[in-house]
């Protein structure tokens, strides 16, 4: 009796032994199903818009590129040199304004307006001229000097209120107005002052769309030239070399195409892309800047395909850098990796080992919050 039962508990002891080792067997082909589908350890984080907005999130596509014929470099938006513009006085005379700088203005907005004396008086005499060859002409007499003086009169007069609305002729009153919309950045004299014709009255920044400057040294110039195509946050354009300096760089200008878009600021720091005429085969590449380690292993933040305010990590394989951008294998073409942001999203990833979890997700106010939306 005592072997029967013996025999009966070796049983179910190998049994669950066996069940134990099916599971744990069961569970290591399914996690080396994932690994191999790249989700072995899916750690991500969500972003909301507005989150994305305060934390400057910005992402780029994985493109095929030829590496060395893209040359990336730093530059500032600068103002455009065709906006700044000087407002001068078209007639000689007192001038009066009721605008404020800085102000924006309108295109043939009425901006000055001018008493002046001399026009007053050329007006005067015009009015008299015609005056007397209208009696000669009831008259019946005729008079050439006078129909001369009175041609003469009327250019003159015609010159120098060549461009001025007016308000009041007999009284000399004209207004000026403002050549193209923009914003008024200081006056040169003060309301009520005398000026003369030509004198310059304010300073104006015309509505137009910025440049980019970088600065080269010349060694690094040598390969390009005016009219390469290039582009700046996406926009395209093209470029202008000035190579007139004596400091050992050469000022590189672009500017943006007609047809662009741009979103940038004056002041603001961007990525100069050239793209030089030379041969070689296309290859995946992503910027050098979305590259991270996680651990030991080079990773990219991909915006998940399934939800777009979800960004989950991928291993990577790098390659060849050059000009800001690197050569990837192991990503999908067209994928989405961040580059700016990128710090803070890594702070917000769960370290490896922990709970298991989809992800985190920051609030509008940029506080990350572990688990997702639904878990709060």
């Amino acid at each position: 009796m005592k072997t029967i039962i013996g025999v009966l508990i070796a049983m179910c002891v190998c049994l669950s032994w066996a069940h134990e080792e099916h599971e744990h067997d069961h569970d290591a082909q399914a996690h080396g199903h994932a690994d191999e589908h790249g989700h072995g350890e899916e750690r991500g984080v969500e972003v909301s818009e507005a989150a994305s907005k305060l934390i400057g999130l910005t992402t780029v596509r994985a493109e095929q590129r030829v590496l060395d014929s893209i040359v990336t470099v730093p530059a500032r938006v600068v103002e455009n040199p065709k906006a700044a513009r000087t407002i001068s006085a078209r007639i000689g005379g007192f001038v009066t304004y009721m605008a404020a700088a800085p102000q924006a203005v309108a295109p043939d907005e009425r901006l000055f307006e001018f008493v002046s004396p001399e026009a007053a008086a050329q007006h005067g005499e015009l009015k008299a001229l015609e005056s007397r060859l209208e009696l000669l002409t009831t008259a019946g007499a005729k008079n050439a000097q006078l129909k001369t003086d009175l041609s003469i009169a009327r250019i003159t007069y015609a010159a120098l209120t060549n461009g001025l609305l007016v308000v009041s002729a007999e009284e000399g009153r004209f207004a000026q107005t403002v050549p193209c919309a923009g914003r008024l950045l200081g006056f040169e004299v003060a309301s009520g002052s005398y000026v003369e014709r030509g004198a310059p009255l304010a300073r104006l920044r015309a509505e137009s769309e910025p440049y980019v400057l970088a600065r080269l040294p010349v060694s690094e110039a040598v390969e390009l030239s005016d009219g390469l195509s290039a582009s700046v946050a996406g926009e395209p354009g093209t470029v202008l070399l000035d190579r007139t300096k004596n400091d050992g760089l050469v000022d590189v200008w672009f500017a943006f195409a007609a047809d662009a878009k741009p979103k940038v600021r004056i002041g603001e720091s961007v990525q100069l892309e050239m793209r030089k005429e030379t041969n070689g085969e296309p290859v995946l590449a992503i910027p050098t800047a979305a590259i991270f380690r996680d651990g030991i292993a080079p990773t990219v933040l991909v915006r998940d395909e399934h939800d777009e305010d979800r960004f989950v990590t991928q291993p990577i394989a790098p390659g060849r850098t050059a000009n800001g951008w690197t050569e990837v294998s192991g990503l999908e073409a067209d994928a989405e990796v961040v580059v700016k942001g990128l710090y803070e999203l890594r702070q917000a990833l769960p370290s490896r080992g922990q709970e298991k979890r989809a992800a985190g997700h920051f609030h509008a106010d940029g506080k990350f919050h572990a688990g997702g939306h639904d878990e709060e």
